[in-house]
């Protein structure tokens, strides 16, 4: 019979090893205490004929599932004629030497490349390793992974751990994704960054430090529409502005608004999920007065998809300048 996990888990200490049943030659040996074992393998070498034992880990820590896709990539290579335990040592040997030419940089550089597809932000991407670049590279972006302690971080660190205490975190989190990588990749035995701040001043508290936008009070908001946004010679940053306003939405997701997400008849804008930051599909309900200005941009027709757009036929920057010269910050109001 196969062997499940509660035959396993009911394993006596000094009792006797169970067979898997699964793979041949797979046993789980009594560990040091009840419900406990290590996974052993007896198999004949293939180049030297003798017979060996070959240890997949730990009951319950590696589970009967892995233990046996273990063992069943060993069989697959005695199949070959290679023994197990001689290409898991090559394996780890061969590891050993990449550790030892891999550079902090270079394994960096990698991690970045591999990730970066899944990231949807390209100005993350961008921010991601160019903080790297600028505060962690000089310091030790040529030093071997291997070799790499806390204290090696935390003097990367300490320059900006006080001064610039968000980009500190946000550059000790990706050292240590970087390290965890690594970690992962056998390269290394432990992630050293997470001890980090142990050698580092206290930073102080995020309410202590983080300085808010000034906000206009919301009682001065229709004064501020009727007479700045509605008075003078119309623009688009303007129009923009006040449509923001109206729906409360993010510059980026009004900037690059299309027709194709606006329902007139139903006063509905749905926002794609790609284009909302959390990755879901947003509706907004619309005002009479937002429709007002949608049919507005409609009749100027001076774009076929974008609902404003710029002098250029683009999407609008973030900082757009209106036909006075004044400058509107969009990203100012969030």
């Amino acid at each position: 019979m196969n062997l499940t996990d509660l035959k396993a888990r009911n394993i006596k200490l000094g009792g006797k090893p169970v067979a898997d049943g699964t793979v041949s030659g797979l046993r789980l040996h009594p560990g040091d205490e009840n419900g406990h074992g290590k996974w052993l393998m007896r198999f004949t070498s293939p180049e030297t004929s003798k017979r060996r034992d070959m240890g997949f880990g730990t009951y319950p820590e590696v589970s009967i599932t892995e233990a046996r896709k273990s063992a069943t990539a060993a069989r697959e290579l005695i199949r070959s004629g290679t023994d197990p335990i001689d290409a898991r040592k090559a394996n780890k040997q061969a590891r050993s030497i990449d550790a030892q030419a891999l550079t902090f940089e270079k394994a960096a550089r990698q991690f970045h490349a591999d990730n970066k597809p899944g990231w949807n932000n390209t100005k993350h991407a961008a921010q991601w390793i160019t903080t790297l670049e600028t505060y962690v590279f000089p310091h030790i972006g040529n030093r071997k992974v291997d070799g790499l302690k806390a204290r090696d971080f935390a003097e990367a660190l300490r320059p900006i751990w006080l001064e610039k205490p968000e980009t500190a975190s946000r550059v000790k989190q990706r050292c240590s994704s970087v390290m965890d990588w690594c970690a992962a990749q056998e390269l290394i035995g432990a992630n050293p960054v997470g001890v980090v701040a142990k050698l580092l001043p206290k930073q102080p508290k995020i309410r202590d430090r983080v300085v808010h936008h000034p906000a206009m009070p919301w009682q001065d908001v229709p004064v501020f529409i009727e007479g700045v946004l509605r008075t003078g010679n119309p623009s688009l940053s303007k129009t923009m502005l006040e449509f923001l306003i109206l729906t409360a939405a993010r510059s980026g997701e009004v900037r690059a608004m299309t027709w194709d997400e606006v329902d007139l008849a139903d006063c509905v804008w749905t926002v794609p999920a790609e284009r909302m930051k959390a990755n879901s599909e947003h509706s907004v309900p619309l005002s009479g007065r937002t429709i007002e200005i949608l049919e507005v941009q409609k009749k100027l027709a001076k774009h076929p998809d974008l609902v404003f757009p710029s002098q250029g036929g683009n999407v609008p920057s973030d900082m757009y300048a209106p036909s006075s010269g004044t400058l509107i910050f969009l990203t100012f109001f969030f």
